[in-house]
């Protein structure tokens, strides 16, 4: 047998592997946050999540969060699943009022198409994070005129 100096360094280290660095772009998804959730709008008929829950608009409404918390917010607006405006609706517009609780140069949109075409989410976004101000079952916080009927 071969007799080794034991003492001698090796040319390699034992037990190490250099491991190839790999870097994956990170997308930052959209979130949802209900602290300014008011339920006391529109007025004579308030959308509250109780009301949601009678109406089988709840689980949907979970559902489309959930599909749009794995997307971006430019995706989320690409995909035409948020649409953002300017400013809160001109009153002519809305059965809404913009509620004090809520800043005033904020960011306004809406997450649509929640259990059917008419459900929508009303709120504001900050960065990513969409706060959900209105549950809207029946499109009135931003009422269009009807087109071509």
């Amino acid at each position: 047998m071969a007799n080794r100096d034991r003492n001698k360094s090796f040319s390699r280290k034992e037990r190490t592997r250099e491991e190839a660095e790999i870097k994956t772009a990170q997308k930052t998804l959209i979130s949802f946050n209900f602290k300014d959730l008011d339920q006391t709008q529109p007025t004579g008929n308030p959308q509250t999540i109780a009301l949601w829950h009678q109406a089988n608009m709840l689980a949907p409404l979970l559902e489309r969060i959930r599909q749009v918390c794995q997307l971006s917010r430019t995706e989320a607006v690409q995909q035409q699943q948020l649409k953002f405006y300017d400013n809160f609706p001109p009153k002519k517009s809305t059965d809404f009022f913009h509620p004090g609780h809520v800043p005033q140069d904020v960011y306004w949109g809406v997450l649509k198409n929640i259990g059917g075409q008419v459900g929508t989410v009303a709120g504001y976004l900050v960065e990513d994070v969409f706060h959900v101000v209105f549950l809207d079952m029946e499109h009135k916080f931003w009422i269009s005129e009807k087109k071509n009927t």
